[in-house]
């Protein structure tokens, strides 16, 4: 049995992706135990939303509704807020626009600088432009904290509420995968990430980021403040248990990512950073997981047969191969079929009509979405409450690919029309038809889709990839990252 090792997060976060005048009102009790009046007000004057817009209109029929990414914030430090990293990291390379800032009045503030940051650890803390030094509340490092725990959290759209909860004791590794984090009942609502927890003189003891599910009993989860004090304030901690999940390739033979990137930082540049550290871990993972076989493959033997049987000539040759049959796949005579289904994608074969060559039908910008509208329902779903039959927005990227037998694909990526999805597609003609692999990502994951699609076409029917090397990819990964910097 596979275990999570100490130091990877693996519960539900409590930041809300959803329409701007939706929300979670959460559980909490809304008159909590006495606290100084002042004190109180101090909290909710230093407690802001977290929100990132995206940039794409909403579709009709959400024409009232404004995709966007909500967390909280609070004053760690002179001039310093805290939230949690997993707000920040579905905005890194995304299609929303950098996170603000928002005030109980309204006021918005950008990030500009990345001061402390742990993917491991889920924390941040950074700077916002023009936001007034607030002071900030003492801080909690002790191990009493009392029963009686306050927060105060973004509830929904322009609300910051203040509850209390019950302190229930400390994580182990059995219920949350790491010893020594607050464990508390009932947890807030979505929207809540990154909340200060704190003791009943109004010290922050811990920030909260993750929930034990969704049910309304739900405990919660944050990470004691002094672990966001001791962090280093010169290097980021980046580290993902198994970042191919986020495609749908989910295993635990997969290679976790660890690196690091400079700090502080301008926001921009950390966003740059983030995206070059992600591209140096796909490139050199994609290739090992997909050639794996056996138990708890991310590509299991069947799907693999299925896609060497779909491929045309020139694909899927083992080492001892010398020739290849042409094989086709099972389909009409005419129209487009899906021919195989894996790893969060689909292979879509369409014949060509009569009259019609098949190179044509790939800068048939009509024919490609109906293409890939009929893959995408066998591909990785995004998640509620969006689906595979929301509406394409207009094409914004194209690319052209040439794979190891001298084919020419292209590469053409629609996002979602309201929600945070890419829809990515890669077509090349054959004789008689063409091929089109469709799948689906976040938007922060798009450049790691396109590279999966990609790698696909190297399918190899005889395995045997080596482990790549822990050292030489930790090697890249900085030298991705240095180079960046310069």
């Amino acid at each position: 049995m596979h275990t999570t090792p100490k130091g990877f997060l693996h519960r539900a976060p409590l930041v809300a992706v959803a329409a701007i005048c939706a929300g979670s009102a959460g559980t909490l009790a809304a008159s909590p135990p006495a606290m100084d009046a002042n004190a109180r007000q101090a909290i909710l004057d230093c407690t802001f939303e977290v929100l990132a817009q995206m940039r794409e209109g909403a579709p009709e029929g959400r024409a009232a509704y404004a995709v966007r990414v909500a967390g909280t914030a609070f004053c760690f430090g002179d001039g310093e807020l805290a939230s949690a990293a997993h707000v920040f990291d579905q905005i890194l390379g995304s299609r929303f626009d950098a996170p603000v800032v928002r005030d109980r009045r309204g006021r918005t503030f950008t990030v500009d600088r990345i001061l402390r940051y742990s993917m491991r650890d889920d924390f941040v803390v950074f700077s916002a432009a023009g936001l007034s030094r607030l002071p900030a509340r003492p801080h909690n490092a002790t191990d009493d904290i009392g029963n009686t725990l306050h927060l105060a959290w973004r509830r929904s759209d322009g609300d910051i509420a203040f509850g209390s909860t019950q302190y229930l004791g400390r994580s182990t590794v059995a219920n949350l995968g790491r010893d020594g984090w607050v464990e508390f009942g009932p947890a807030p609502g979505h929207g809540a990430s990154g909340a200060a927890l704190l003791d009943g003189s109004g010290r922050v003891v811990a920030l909260v980021n993750s929930r034990s599910s969704e049910r309304a009993d739900a405990q919660g989860f944050a990470v004691p403040i002094q672990q966001v004090e001791a962090a280093s304030t010169e290097w980021a901690d980046i580290a993902m248990r198994d970042p191919l999940r986020t495609l749908g390739m989910p295993s635990g033979r997969n290679m976790p990512l660890v690196g690091g990137i400079p700090l502080p930082a301008p926001y921009a540049r950390f966003e740059q950073h983030m995206v070059e550290v992600r591209k140096t871990y796909f490139a050199h993972m994609l290739p090992y997981s997909l050639s794996l076989s056996g138990d708890e493959a991310p590509m299991s033997d069947a799907q693999r047969a299925g896609l060497c049987a779909a491929l045309e000539p020139g694909y899927c040759a083992g080492s001892n191969d010398t020739a290849v049959t042409r094989v086709r796949a099972d389909g009409p005579s005419r129209g487009c079929a899906v021919a195989w289904t894996g790893v969060g994608a689909a292979l879509v074969k369409c014949r060509t009509r009569a009259g019609l060559e098949s190179t044509r039908m790939l800068d048939n910008m009509r024919a490609q979405v109906a293409t890939a509208s009929l893959g995408r329902p066998f591909t990785q779903a995004p998640p509620a409450p969006c689906t595979n039959n929301d509406p394409l927005g207009e094409v914004a990227a194209t690319d052209s690919f040439t794979d190891h037998t001298g084919a020419e694909w292209k590469i053409r990526a629609w996002p979602v029309r309201g929600c945070d999805w890419v829809v990515l597609s890669m077509s090349r003609a054959l004789l008689d038809s063409t091929l089109t692999l469709v799948r689906g990502a976040p938007s922060a994951y798009a450049d790691a889709a396109a590279m999966q699609l990609k790698a696909l076409t190297t399918i190899q029917r005889e395995n045997g990839a080596a482990d790549p090397a822990r050292g030489p990819m930790l090697a890249e990964l900085m030298g991705a990252q240095g180079e960046a910097n310069r």
